[in-house]
């Protein structure tokens, strides 16, 4: 399972789940239909599912949209699946979280919007063997 977090100030989160929302069905991004509700107030979520032929699986996403507040949102993505039993994924999750977030960083160029992609370092092991967690990186992604 993968999962990427990403920070955007846009119009509203509404605005930005709609719009997503179309371009995904317009683009057939998803194999079959595009399933999207709002869950709760500005909260908003879409999902849908790939077929990877080099590993014979499908790989299921889910994007969550939380509007903070008129113009600010979080996104979460996760997809998990690209495996049968016990084989690998073979990169099908990886490569389908980074096919979503240049998606969405395309959708924000076009529209000006300021997105910052949130990267989760992975926690290290000391000499005792406890994990000490590293903090989340940011990298912004401003309009020309």
């Amino acid at each position: 399972m993968e999962k990427q977090r990403i920070h955007l100030v846009c119009e509203s989160g509404l605005s930005f789940y709609q719009l997503l929302t179309e371009r995904f069905q317009e683009k057939k991004f998803f194999d079959g239909p595009v399933p999207f509700f709002q869950s709760s107030e500005g909260v908003y979520i879409i999902y849908g599912e790939k077929y990877y032929y080099r590993n014979k699986s499908r790989v299921l996403a889910t994007i969550i949209i939380n509007a903070l507040s008129e113009n600010k949102c979080i996104i979460d993505i996760i997809v998990g699946g690209g495996s049968q039993g016990l084989t690998a994924t073979f990169g099908s999750e990886t490569s389908f979280i980074k096919k979503i977030t240049k998606f969405i960083e395309a959708l924000c160029e076009e529209k000006q919007w300021e997105m910052t992609v949130v990267k989760e370092k992975k926690p290290i092991k000391n000499k005792s063997g406890e994990k000490n967690d590293r903090k989340e990186e940011m990298k912004k992604i401003s309009p020309l």
